[in-house]
């Protein structure tokens, strides 16, 4: 029972987004299956995700770059002998 409605809510989405229509006639009925409109939206799904990874990516590096070089520069340590004080 379980099976059957997921299958149902997918029919049910795909339909509402245009990949597939269904069509009665008198004495016939047919389902299509709107393959161009499946590899459109999926290429423009990908080029989305694609420019959103690039974006986070860039985001990344941009806040790593202040991190990596130091705004003011280091004074080197010079150890100190156990026991004493300056």
């Amino acid at each position: 029972m379980r099976v059957l409605l997921i299958i149902i809510a997918v029919v049910l989405v795909l339909s509402v987004a245009g990949w597939i229509s269904f069509h009665h006639e008198p004495g016939r009925a047919s389902v299509t299956i709107e393959t161009s409109k499946i590899q459109s939206d999926t290429a423009e799904a990908v080029h989305t995700g694609a420019n959103a990874l690039r974006k986070a990516g860039d985001k990344v590096d941009e806040q790593a770059a202040p991190a990596a070089a130091p705004s003011q520069p280091t004074q080197p340590v010079t150890p100190q002998p156990v026991g004493t004080t300056n």
